[in-house]
């Protein structure tokens, strides 16, 4: 199973089964994960992480739309070219109740 797939399955999911199904499914999915990859000896060290140097300028403009995007949803207006447009709402919970600071 690669990756889009993986995506598919828990996008299904949701759909189907909610939230508390997917959580769980997502779970099983990520202990089966560490499971094979103990078992396949496989291990990721920190200094095998590669951090670009732009972190700082990418976090910077992330928590910026992110403030943007709480700002307009406490004021009930609907973000346009944002992450909430692009996602699907249409699964149990729409529209995602963001957290607020």
């Amino acid at each position: 199973m690669d990756k889009k797939q993986l995506q598919g399955l828990i996008d299904l999911t949701y759909r189907l089964c909610g939230e508390k199904e997917t959580v769980l499914l997502a779970d099983r999915v990520r202990s089966l994960g560490y499971g094979n990859a103990t078992r396949a000896g496989i291990s990721i060290c920190l200094d095998d992480m590669l951090i670009p140097k732009q972190k700082q300028v990418l976090l910077e403009k992330a928590t910026k739309e992110v403030d943007e995007i709480r700002n307009q949803y406490s004021k009930g207006s609907s973000p346009t070219g944002s992450a909430t447009t692009r996602s699907s709402t249409s699964g149990p919970r729409s529209p995602t109740r963001w957290p607020r600071r």
